[in-house]
Formats: C-alpha cells, sequence, structure tokens
C-alpha cells in the first residue's frame, strides 16, 4: 500500500461514518491525523469478518492443506 491508496479509503470510510479522525501533534513534534473504527465500523468489519471466514472454511473443504505431488 502506498500513502496514494490508502488515504482515499480512509476518507471514504469516514464519509460513511465508520471510522473517525483527529490531528493530534506526535512526539516528534509533527502533526499527524490519527484515525478510529466507530461502532458502525466494527458492526461492519464483523459483518466481512464473518463472510470472509465463510470463504475460507469453503476453501480449507476444497482444497487440502498440505499439496500432494506425484513424483
Amino acid at each position: 500500500w502506498s500513502d496514494g491508496m490508502l488515504y482515499p479509503v480512509l476518507r471514504r470510510l469516514e464519509t460513511q461514518k465508520l471510522i473517525s479522525s483527529y490531528w493530534q501533534v506526535a512526539e516528534t513534534g509533527r502533526r499527524r491525523r490519527y484515525y478510529a473504527l466507530n461502532p458502525a465500523g466494527l458492526e461492519e468489519l464483523n459483518s466481512w469478518r464473518e463472510q470472509w471466514t465463510l470463504v475460507g472454511d469453503v476453501l480449507d473443504r476444497l482444497w487440502p492443506k498440505e499439496p500432494k505431488f506425484s513424483t
């Protein structure tokens, strides 16, 4: 990921009210933007996690853990 890819995603998540952000001066003295997951964002994350867990479970049943190579 590059900054050019990450920040548009963070802005979109903030627009959707899934995360919030605030500015703060870091130990280095530079201003930095910090992001936090909102309750709605946590709910969305859990929903996606359930979906991806289901996908992972299906793939685990389809593909063996150890690939078998014939010699």
